[in-house]
């Protein structure tokens, strides 16, 4: 099973990454396909807008990439991740900082 990251950049240089590992017999994806699809219907859409308004984001997703998951997924992680960056939400979770 081949997997794919996924890199979002925030306006202000918070980087988060995501990952998928799309499998045609759990998914009905292959890599190729999600990978498609991430280029091509989800990558435009979250492009200059806002990281906190994930939720509308994601609606939109939904109506217009029906069960195509592996993709979403790895932009999903990847949006948390840089939003849990920008939150510097590891000092909550970590006694040392890092």
């Amino acid at each position: 099973m081949r997997q794919f990251l996924v890199r979002i950049h925030l306006s202000d240089d918070v980087q988060g990454w995501g990952e998928a590992a799309p499998g045609l017999a759990i998914t009905g994806e292959t890599w190729r396909t999600a990978l498609a699809i991430l280029e091509q219907e989800i990558e435009p859409r979250p492009v200059g807008r806002d990281a906190l308004s994930y939720e509308e984001i994601w609606k939109e997703l939904d109506r217009t990439t029906l069960g195509r998951t592996s993709a979403k997924a790895a932009l999903d992680i990847a949006v948390h991740d840089a939003l849990a960056k920008r939150a510097e939400l590891y000092r909550l979770i970590s006694d040392t900082g890092n």
